[in-house]
């Protein structure tokens, strides 16, 4: 067996047994999700703790923020003077049932959580950079970073922007009430897991009012004119469109998937596909109208 096969292998089992331990409790990137502030919801959070069938095919997003993240993290160790390792698996020693999976950690001992966006819009939740001025889910998830592991009193969060190549530092301040809240919310939903009784879609709703005074912050107000309403809702309106296209061209790219299997090539038409497989295990398709490239 060649070197690239084995490191192939050696990936997979990996990533196998990353998947195995985040069925076995409840993560940050779920906290978020089971108060209505995350990535999915909590029915998705369900599925993904019950369900062993292995993940499909990685959304150009997330495939993004993991091709990125070494390079983030050389930036924030760069400008911070810092040296980072992976933190690795942190399971809470009081609460065998949650658990992080924190980035890196450096050598004063504290976290560094690394994300990617495509710029840094306010309507998105971003702030001033070394203020705590992130999307809330984000900080959800640093919250419950620094609580599983415990005597912790910040951590910070590098953000890069993908548009304007960017870095920002944010520092998240440990907040025990908040944790302690988050906690009996994710205890109670493990429970109902465990028990193999799906989170409803209105498991959520019955926390959104008490999420959004805890994540919120104090400052001012002001009424816009009356035609930004309009301007406002065609806005909403184009994102949706958006979310809309997002979607179709992922399940186009499933079904292109599904019909290639293991195969390296394909066409259709004009069209030339690519299937490659990365050191991560994770597959990657290129897409060349041959027409256009002409």
């Amino acid at each position: 067996m060649n070197a690239f096969l084995e490191e192939q292998e050696r990936q997979a089992k990996i990533r196998a047994e990353w998947l195995a331990q985040r069925r076995s409790g409840i993560g940050s990137s779920d906290a978020a999700c089971l108060i209505g502030l995350g990535w999915n919801d909590a029915a998705s959070v369900y599925r993904s703790k019950v369900d062993s069938t292995p993940e499909g095919v990685i959304d150009n997003d997330l495939q993004r923020g993991i091709d990125l993240e070494p390079i983030v993290a050389r930036k924030y160790a760069e400008t911070m003077g810092k040296t980072l390792v992976p933190a690795g698996f942190v399971r809470s020693l009081q609460r065998p049932w949650q658990f992080s999976n924190p980035d890196f950690v450096g050598e004063d001992d504290r976290y560094t959580e690394i994300k990617t966006t495509r710029g840094f819009d306010e309507e998105q939740g971003w702030g001033e950079p070394f203020t705590d001025a992130v999307p809330a889910k984000y900080l959800v998830q640093c919250q419950h970073q620094m609580g599983v592991r415990g005597n912790c009193d910040h951590m910070d969060l590098a953000a890069f922007d993908i548009y304007g190549w960017r870095l920002r530092i944010y520092r998240i301040a440990f907040d025990q009430e908040f944790f302690d809240w988050l906690t009996t919310i994710e205890e109670r939903a493990w429970r109902e897991i465990e028990a193999r009784r799906p989170l409803g879609v209105e498991w959520e709703d019955q926390f959104r009012e008490e999420c959004e005074r805890r994540v919120s912050k104090p400052g001012t107000a002001k009424a816009l004119p009356d035609t930004f309403a309009a301007i406002i809702a065609e806005m909403h309106e184009y994102r949706a469109i958006e979310k809309e296209a997002g979607d179709k061209a992922d399940a186009i790219k499933k079904a292109v998937a599904r019909e290639m299997g293991t195969v390296e090539r394909a066409t259709a038409g004009p069209w030339s596909i690519k299937r490659t497989v990365t050191t991560n295990n994770q597959v990657r398709y290129t897409f060349t109208n041959k027409e256009k490239s002409k």
